[in-house]
């Protein structure tokens, strides 16, 4: 009698399902694998942080944005110029010399937004953030409004990041901002009257300041695109699988000790024309570069040349605080944990 109980035990229905489960499951896996050896042949030359088995560097990226920012960078810059990481069975695949930059951005075929761009499509609709190019047809009025949205969204956050930046760096560095003051006296004297597009023309030290500014705290932080095709770096022996998502590291790049003589100093004379001559064109693309580089950046440069000699010329900024006190994060845009605290005199 318990022999055959035990029979119709091992033959009820949630017995043969966990019985044919694990063996269906097995093979899954095995076909996933199998599905990707591609991809994981490339991945395994390529260097990086070691990670954990099967989650990789997931626990890496859960938590706060300050936190995540910090360490995904720290993991990251010890190596020369590339970085893999693993977010369970996503391949990361950080990059940071203006050569590989190049090769990605300028290209008409590594084109597609990385998939987590996607998340802002409830608010952005298909919009130049998001959109490839391809296939855009549809209500002319909504595409335009997407558009509109995009812009909003894209010439506020960054603009604002980086002009809090850049009077937080005036308030540090004293004598760098009294030149900036000497400058805008000799263009505007002691008039009040608004400042025009031919008087930020002659804003040349403002504007050096204002690009160094944006090296070193560049308001988007990150820039992905998701390979559809195999790239075969330029600065080594390396290529990253189709499959894989490709990061331009920004703050690092802006950061490369090859490129800049000291990269963690805020030096307005980084950007002098003789010595932006000698340098790689992607080593600064704080809008990004190619053909999905940023259509506003002339605007923003404008935009923020006016807002911050309107502030210097009536302002003289103070800051208690050095940029070692600077706890970064980055959401979208770059910014500071803390806030931007610094204090205003009359002039």
């Amino acid at each position: 009698m318990e022999v055959l109980k035990k029979d119709a035990a091992l033959g009820s229905p949630s017995s043969v399902f966990y019985f044919l489960l694990l063996p269906t499951l097995v093979l899954w896996y095995i076909y996933w694998r199998l599905s990707r050896a591609h991809l994981y042949r490339l991945a395994n030359r390529l260097p990086g942080p070691r990670g954990l088995p099967i989650v990789g560097h997931l626990f890496d990226v859960i938590g706060p944005a300050s936190s995540v920012f910090r360490t995904v960078i720290r993991k990251s810059a010890p190596f020369e110029h590339i970085a893999k990481m693993w977010i369970g069975p996503k391949l990361v695949v950080f990059i940071y010399d203006p050569r590989d930059v190049e090769l990605l951005l300028s290209s008409h075929v590594y084109i597609d937004k990385a998939s987590e761009y996607k998340f802002f499509k409830p608010w952005l609709g298909d919009g130049l953030l998001i959109s490839t190019g391809k296939g855009d047809k549809g209500d002319k009025g909504e595409k335009i409004k997407e558009q509109v949205d995009t812009i909003m969204f894209e010439g506020h956050d960054t603009t604002a990041a980086g002009s809090s930046f850049f009077l937080s760096l005036m308030g540090i560095h004293q004598e760098i901002q009294d030149r900036v003051l000497a400058e805008l006296d000799s263009i505007f004297g002691d008039s009040q009257r608004p400042a025009t597009f031919q008087d930020t023309l002659e804003m040349k030290y403002l504007e050096r300041c204002l690009m160094e500014t944006l090296r070193m705290y560049p308001p988007v932080p990150l820039i992905a695109r998701e390979l559809q095709e195999d790239l075969k770096l330029n600065s080594g022996n390396y290529v990253i699988p189709r499959g894989a998502t490709v990061t331009v590291a920004t703050v690092l790049l802006h950061r490369n000790p090859k490129v800049y003589a000291n990269p963690n100093v805020f030096d307005p004379d980084n950007f002098l024309p003789e010595r932006q001559a000698n340098r790689h064109y992607y080593a600064f693309v704080p809008f990004s570069a190619g053909p999905r580089s940023c259509v506003g950046r002339k605007y923003a440069m404008l935009k923020l040349k006016i807002l911050l000699s309107t502030i210097l010329r009536n302002y003289r900024v103070y800051s208690d605080l050095s940029e070692s006190d600077f706890k970064l994060q980055a959401d979208i845009i770059l910014k500071r944990e803390e806030g931007f605290r610094i204090r205003l005199q009359p002039r």
